[in-house]
């Protein structure tokens, strides 16, 4: 039987986080233009939604974004967010001794997750530059006008082959421990 949940229609899943199964649209339509994106039954049932992801980091992004969607607190600050990924960067290498962020870091992202995709997705990577508007704002690099799409801190999380369901506890220890402070 074919399904569809709130998860499938969000920007950045291409695959059902429970199929593992890539999304295709259905026949019900929710406007004039636009129909629904479901995990079909029948594999070639409603046309192909194309991957802008590669499948690893698409699975990723599909679990992490079901599992915000499923646990759902009161919004977290976006300083915390931030610190809390350039935490995880640290602990993986990707931040200097000196707190800065490694040259290669762009490179990397753009290796793991595709230029084409990453542009496709309205957050490309230019791997010579040192960092990018959209990834320097939610490492904390640059200062913010507006709270980054949560598809940005999906595709970190994603590079770094992490879970939302670790990252938060992580900030929540953080928390704890008084280190919310921005870097």
């Amino acid at each position: 039987m074919p399904t569809w949940r709130r998860v499938h229609q969000l920007p950045g899943v291409f695959v059902c986080p429970e199929h593992c199964t890539a999304l295709r649209t259905t026949g019900v339509p929710t406007k004039a233009q636009f129909h629904l994106i479901g995990c079909p039954a029948e594999p070639r049932a409603g046309e192909p939604i194309p991957a802008l992801l590669g499948p690893r980091a698409a699975i990723n992004v599909a679990r992490n974004s079901d599992w915000l969607l499923r646990n759902l607190d009161p919004p977290t600050d976006r300083v915390v967010l931030r610190q809390g990924l350039y935490e995880m960067l640290n602990d993986a290498g990707w931040i200097e001794p000196n707190h800065e962020v490694r040259l290669d870091l762009q490179r990397a992202m753009v290796n793991i997750l595709g230029a084409d995709h990453l542009n496709k997705l309205g957050c490309s990577l230019d791997p010579d530059r040192r960092l990018d508007e959209w990834l320097s704002i939610v490492l904390g690099q640059r200062s913010l006008k507006h709270q980054p799409h949560p598809l940005r801190y999906l595709l970190v999380l994603a590079f770094l082959e992490k879970e939302a369901a670790d990252f938060f506890p992580f900030l929540s220890r953080r928390r704890l421990f008084g280190h919310s402070e921005p870097v």
